[in-house]
């Protein structure tokens, strides 16, 4: 709190995404179970997401930064399919969420093979015999 009284709250921008990601999946399972009582999201998500996350890291590395979003990509992305009614129940779920994520992986892969083609190559090193050969012209 300052002089005046007010509150005043600071977030970080990773606090702030965290808070929409709350609030989004809050709302996401209150429709959820309105819609549909017999899928669990919290059963679903928490089976996994695990999984998930290991296909991911074993598929673009996990060194890459970029591996979790993802997979929260996935994981909402399952969710509002669950939501849509998508799932006709022909296939496991695991299945399911197994599709999803291999095509998640293709294409984040084709993206960054798109951004890769734009990249100039760099310079060639000089080869150390036009040096040696530079330096006794001189």
């Amino acid at each position: 709190m300052n002089d005046s009284g007010k509150l005043e709250l600071f977030f970080s921008f990773q606090e702030f995404i965290l808070l929409l990601s709350i609030s989004k999946y809050a709302y996401i399972m209150s429709k959820m179970n309105r819609k549909n009582p017999d899928l669990n999201i919290d059963k679903i998500v928490s089976k996994y997401r695990p999984l998930v996350s290991f296909r991911v890291k074993k598929s673009i590395s996990s060194y890459s930064p970029d591996w979790e979003d993802i997979v929260n990509e996935i994981m909402v992305n399952v969710v509002e399919k669950l939501l849509k009614g998508e799932f006709r129940g022909d296939s496991s779920i695991g299945t399911f969420i197994f599709t999803i994520t291999s095509r998640r992986i293709i294409d984040y892969i084709r993206e960054k093979s798109k951004v890769l083609k734009h990249v100039p190559e760099p310079d060639p090193f000089p080869s150390p015999f036009d040096y040696f050969e530079t330096k006794e012209k001189a």
